[in-house]
């Protein structure tokens, strides 16, 4: 019978767990601008790439992102 094996990685960090956050924080920021719904949607693809940003809610009627 016949057994392979997969070659360890050298120099990657093998964590299989990442580390939680320390701590959790809601902001809201107002948004001045907005007129329509592709107005939000272009704010929260925008927030994707924000580093530490998990789920934002951007309302056109209320002019601010959560």
């Amino acid at each position: 019978m016949a057994t392979s094996s997969a070659p360890l990685l050298q120099g990657e960090d093998l964590d299989p767990m990442p580390q939680a956050p320390r701590y959790l924080a809601t902001t809201t920021l107002k948004v001045d601008g907005m007129t329509c719904g592709a107005c939000t949607s272009a704010v929260e693809e925008a927030f994707k790439g924000v580093k530490g940003a998990g789920d934002v809610s951007v309302s056109l009627i209320m002019g601010r992102a959560v």
